[in-house]
């Protein structure tokens, strides 16, 4: 099974960002507060890299030693108390592992979203009977896990139509459109779902054709995440039979970077792709 390791938020990150910058801006070391505080160096490492819940009563003790104004400790607190808060997807966590629960949380958070999808158009461009279709393939499940999911796939679709959306560009593979989920109805429905997203200006498709060749996505689909902040790095997500894996070595996310810049600079520019994505759309309604 994917080993599951606790991923901070972006809240997390970035009040772990400001008390890495108030030690700096004192001149002190981790070891110093540790000695000062009477924790292991290890406690401080892991609150300035956001691997550790940090309780309100220890961010009292660091706020107070670096003499922090009334105002800013408010917010830092705050910044805390939201870190830590349940998500909507929290009351769903008997149906999803904790790193899909983690990867929720940052997609809620998330500026922009990159990601190829070889075989299965993106959850967040799902329709309902399309996302149904492949839950039931994997089944059977226990009662009420069929339409929990569905729920849960639903809400995170809120994301593309906010007031500040996610900004999705996704290349599809051309076996994306070709592989019949759930038969040629659910299909025809799917791809004109994707072709009304497609008008929405926060969001790009792409298709990759199948005579591209041989490419950097055959190794498979791939999704990454790029926030607001330029602090808070970018995270790749990998879907396995076993699990979400998240990638957040800068290194490794770079190499999924470039990848999809070379993905994207071979597919079919986002007019061609749609003229694609209807004539597969007209072959499944005529296969009715």
């Amino acid at each position: 099974m994917v080993r599951e390791r606790r991923v901070p938020s972006v809240r997390g990150r970035q009040l772990a960002r400001e008390l890495r910058e108030l030690r700096a801006a004192h001149g002190m070391t981790g070891e110093q507060i540790a000695d000062e505080l009477g924790w292991s160096s290890a406690k401080v490492s892991r609150i300035e890299n956001a691997r550790t819940t940090l309780t309100l009563s220890d961010l009292r003790k660091l706020l107070n030693l670096y003499s922090v104004p009334e105002a800013t400790a408010e917010r830092l607190l705050n910044l805390a108390r939201t870190a830590n808060e349940r998500g909507w997807w929290q009351v769903y966590a008997d149906t999803m592992t904790q790193n899909f629960a983690t990867l929720i949380g940052l997609e809620d958070e998330a500026r922009v979203m990159h990601s190829y999808h070889l075989t299965l158009v993106p959850g967040l461009l799902q329709t309902e009977n399309y996302h149904r279709a492949i839950i039931e393939a994997n089944g059977p499940h226990p009662h009420g896990v069929v339409e929990r999911r569905v729920q849960i796939r639903l809400n995170r679709q809120r994301r593309l139509h906010e007031t500040e959306p996610l900004e999705v560009w996704a290349v599809l593979d051309e076996a994306v459109l070709r592989r019949a989920i759930g038969g040629a109805e659910v299909m025809h429905e799917q791809l004109m779902h994707l072709l009304r997203l497609a008008e929405k200006p926060n969001i790009t498709l792409q298709v990759l054709p199948y005579d591209a060749g041989a490419h950097s996505g055959v190794a498979g689909t791939f999704t990454t995440l790029g926030f607001s902040h330029p602090d808070d790095p970018n995270i790749t997500t990998l879907e396995t039979l076993v699990g979400t894996l998240i990638i957040e070595d800068p290194v490794q996310v770079f190499t999924y970077d470039r990848a999809f810049d070379e993905l994207r600079s071979r597919a079919l520019e986002a007019a061609d792709a749609n003229d694609m994505i209807s004539l597969v759309a007209a072959e499944y309604k005529q296969g009715k």
